[in-house]
């Protein structure tokens, strides 16, 4: 094991600069909505649904919600 701040912020950095704009970051609104903003040609894009799914998907993920198997997470 290495301790050593400098190299473990250089690595931070490397690796959530590139990572920032490739990546979305989920977050909740006032209302408790969810939201996915991207960085797009150096704007920001909010989502308000999950971005790469159609309906159907998100259809199955709601009925899915709706059953009891949270005790199989």
């Amino acid at each position: 094991m290495i301790d050593s701040p400098a190299m473990a912020g250089a690595i931070a950095n490397a690796v959530d600069d590139p990572l920032a704009v490739r990546a979305y970051r989920l977050r909740l609104t006032d209302s408790g909505a969810t939201q996915w903003p991207e960085q797009v040609d150096g704007e920001t894009a909010i989502h308000d649904v999950e971005p790469g799914t159609t309906v159907w998907p998100r259809i199955g993920i709601t009925v899915l919600s709706l059953l009891p198997i949270e005790w199989l997470l």
